[in-house]
């Protein structure tokens, strides 16, 4: 039996998933002649929980941390290598989309290239002798591609869109190899997509639910528990204060415009969409991310109240839950709850 743990939570379309499972499956093992164990997405609506085998992490730092330091080369080149590509995406987003198939295609390389060098700089403090002057470099280059997967999403969307106008939405799920052959399925087959696939292995899986998938593979997942009568939830401080304020939950970005003023965010995480709500809200509550994540960015960067990292405040929160924000000492306090 093969535990996994929900690890992230992501609003991407589906070749942005691939492109996310071309650089840890196949690039990786090209690079390094090793690869971690096989990912889970799990999308309904479009919103996908991404699910890691328990020790992946672990392993993945280990495969890059064994390789850097038996080839003392091998950071510089791959640092200098992730500059280079980052400027080229940088390009493209910039551009906001594409106007050709072929185009997605060698977006579909760039992007998955570019991620690998992501990789190795996100691991760069478990790697010895690496200098300070190629330490810094990763740093820079990992605050230029934290939103990496949201501009690469947007372009890859805004040209499908205009590929195939009548798609609409829909066109979030289309496959990279139904791209490349040029065969994009029905809308009946996009729509049963849209309800709920898997993503596993390379395959997009429709006909299963995640508990038969997860029974077919051998697989459980370890899920984070909460409490009964939960009366605090702790995070990370990102920004400090304190506020009082109603909570409101944004599972995903159609659901930004329904935040109002004075209430607080929670989110599994914020990316560039949610500024609108975060400019309203009086401070940010997350699942996820570190302290160079968007949310702790924006916090900073507006002076409001955050805390990330909590794991649980979207399952363990409602909207319309009064809580008080204590972002000095990560404390999120449960003052009432909506019944």
């Amino acid at each position: 039996m093969q535990t996994y743990k929900q690890v992230y939570t992501r609003e991407v379309c589906l070749i942005a998933l691939e492109i996310w499972e071309e650089h840890q499956l196949h690039l990786l093992k090209e690079v390094f002649g090793d690869v971690p164990p096989l990912s889970i997405f799990d999308v309904y609506g479009g919103v996908g929980k991404v699910y890691y085998q328990e020790d992946t992490q672990d392993i993945w730092s280990n495969i890059i941390a064994n390789k850097a330091n038996k080839d003392l080369s091998f950071v510089p080149e791959q640092m200098e290598l992730l500059g280079k590509n980052v400027d080229k995406l940088e390009k493209i987003w910039h551009q906001k989309k594409l106007s050709s198939r072929e185009e997605i295609i060698d977006l579909f390389s760039l992007a998955a290239w570019t991620w690998v060098g992501v990789s190795v700089s996100y691991f760069l403090p478990d790697i010895k002798d690496v200098s300070q002057k190629d330490q810094d470099l990763g740093m820079a280059l990992r605050n230029r591609t934290l939103d990496f997967l949201e501009f690469t999403d947007h372009v890859l969307q805004d040209t499908l869109k205009d590929l195939y106008p009548n798609l609409g939405d829909l066109v979030k799920y289309i496959s990279i190899e139904e791209l490349k052959k040029n065969e994009i399925p029905n809308e009946e087959v996009l729509k049963e997509r849209e309800k709920h696939y898997i993503y596993y292995d390379f395959k997009v899986h429709t006909s299963l639910s995640i508990g038969e998938f997860l029974k077919a593979n051998n697989i459980e997942i370890k899920e984070d528990t909460i409490p009964e009568n939960l009366k605090e939830i702790k995070g990370q401080t990102a920004m400090g204060g304190k506020v009082t304020g109603p909570v409101r939950i944004l599972h995903k970005k159609s659901e930004i415009p329904e935040l109002q003023n004075g209430e607080v965010l929670v989110a599994t995480m914020t990316t560039p969409d949610y500024l609108p709500a975060m400019n309203k809200a009086i401070a940010f509550i997350t699942d996820e991310g570190g302290i160079t994540c968007h949310a702790a960015i924006v916090a900073r960067e507006i002076g409001k109240p955050c805390i990330i990292g909590t794991k649980i405040a979207t399952k363990a929160l409602k909207s319309g839950d009064m809580v008080e924000v204590d972002a000095d000492n990560g404390i999120i306090r449960i003052i009432k709850n909506e019944n």
